[in-house]
């Protein structure tokens, strides 16, 4: 309100009374006219620092800083007004107030043409005169001072005094120890009040014509608040070789919330560093190790008998230990079916022995005639056979078993190796997990490099920003 509304009294007179309302939140003050009052200057009281200028709850903030503002005109002085300022971009406050001399005759200026004595000899209106020998003008003033080049020094002087060495044709813009050579230049001056006509009041017409004086200044516009550059932190990028994971790490898809507080499910792809594109690991890398490592599907192994895959994942390696463990059980298979065979031929022969050796003899005679048959010697016949049969076969059944079990063992040689596939994988990871927290600490440290450069840059421009509208704001004060 105090901002708003200077209190200023009229000329020739002081501020006697002031009343604050603070109810109504107004005030009332008095100006009385006072005979023979001196001289006006205007003050300014320490500027004090406003810690904020929010309406609500800074009473006593406000308080404290009217408190420290003083207006004090002095012995033999009255108080002809004042004027509460403040700068919300400064945070400063202070009063400017006017101060009048209590006793001294009127003082007023009249004019009575030009005061000779605060005229330099060199103010003076030169005039082109006539030309030198070299073709330079010369000047003449009204009083007959001459302005001319002087040929033997190159330079312009007036009577004793030179001017500078200057190499144009006419001398302005040069200067002397005493003097300096301008242009002539018209005083153009608009004039907004028409002058009176014959027969009016001129006091009257002139009192009408005066725009009538307008309210306090409007209090200007802080200037434009500077764009601030933005900044976005740079996600780092991986080795490539430890994002051929098929679509395992070809982006991450995290969830979180965002300035506003929702709930964002965002889907990011992982980039890899382009100078480990298509470059060659050496022989002793993990990944290239992981890579390399393979072998074939067998069919004792319950596989199709095509080759393994390059770069083989963890299911590949499970699918690797179930063929070893599928051969493991066909060779114990085939273990067990000779096992089998041999104990099964051996009690087939101890019990046809035993039979032989209690088969009784047979009678067969019709009416006194008949012949005797022996079925021991049947039965002896037949275990003859029998092992004979048995000493061609047993080999041959061996042979082929031994067969089999010799496959099982090459197509295991040849099969892909899950202890070697899991801990090449396994070290390839641990790599890549040290290739990522390497690449994203100096990814911290650079994204911290570049928000920092910006943080100063757009500090400049905010401390730039708040100076001028501090220098803004202190002028229209000063005004």
């Amino acid at each position: 309100m105090l901002a708003d509304t200077p209190v200023i009294c009229g000329p020739g007179e002081a501020l006697t009374a002031f009343r604050l309302n603070t109810s109504l939140q107004t005030y009332q003050h008095q100006c009385s006219k006072i005979g023979g009052m001196g001289a006006c200057f205007e003050y300014w009281s320490a500027q004090v620092e406003v810690s904020r200028f929010a309406v609500s709850g800074a009473t006593m903030d406000w308080q404290r800083t009217m408190m420290m503002l003083k207006a004090n005109c002095g012995e033999n002085s009255l108080f002809n007004g004042f004027h509460f300022e403040f700068s919300e971009a400064g945070k400063w406050a202070r009063v400017r107030y006017t101060c009048c001399k209590a006793g001294g005759a009127p003082i007023v200026i009249e004019a009575r043409g030009l005061e000779q004595s605060l005229v330099s000899n060199f103010d003076k209106i030169f005039c082109p005169h006539s030309k030198d020998v070299s073709g330079r003008p010369t000047y003449l003033s009204s009083s007959g001072e001459a302005l001319a080049f002087n040929r033997t020094i190159g330079r312009w002087s007036i009577g004793g005094s030179c001017s500078e060495v200057g190499a144009g044709v006419a001398p302005l813009g040069l200067f002397g120890p005493n003097f300096d050579v301008v242009a002539v230049s018209d005083f153009v001056g608009e004039f907004d009040i028409p002058v009176p006509k014959s027969g009016e009041d001129k006091g009257a017409a002139f009192a009408q014509r005066l725009k009538p004086m307008k309210g306090p200044p409007k209090r200007p516009g802080a200037p434009p608040f500077p764009k601030l550059e933005t900044f976005k932190a740079e996600q780092p990028p991986y080795s490539a070789e430890c994002l051929d994971y098929k679509d395992l790490w070809k982006s991450v898809t995290e969830t979180f919330k965002n300035d506003a507080g929702e709930t964002i499910t965002d889907e990011s792809k992982l980039e890899a560093d382009p100078s480990t594109k298509g470059t060659e690991l050496p022989d002793y890398h993990s990944c290239q190790v992981a890579r390399c490592a393979g072998g074939i599907y067998g069919k004792w192994g319950k596989g199709d008998g095509s080759t393994a895959p390059e770069n083989m994942m963890y299911s590949d390696g499970n699918n690797c230990m179930q063929g070893d463990s599928d051969r493991d059980l066909a060779d114990a298979t085939l273990e067990w079916h000779g096992v089998l065979r041999d104990k099964t031929l051996e009690v087939m022969g101890n019990t046809h022995g035993a039979i032989c050796e209690v088969a009784p003899d047979t009678m067969m005679a019709h009416f006194g005639v008949g012949v005797s048959i022996s079925l021991s010697d049947i039965c002896q016949a037949a275990e003859d056979l029998a092992h004979s049969i048995l000493a061609v076969a047993g080999p041959t059944q061996e042979l082929a078993q031994a067969h089999k079990q010799v496959q099982i063992q090459e197509e295991g040689y040849a099969a892909c190796n899950p202890i070697q596939i899991g801990f090449a994988r396994a070290f390839c990871d641990i790599h890549c997990v040290r290739d990522a927290v390497i690449r994203r600490d100096r990814g911290i440290i650079r994204n911290l490099e570049h928000a920092t450069r910006k943080t100063n840059k757009n500090m400049e421009k905010r401390i730039k920003w708040l100076v001028d509208a501090n220098k803004v704001e202190t002028g229209w004060q000063v005004r």
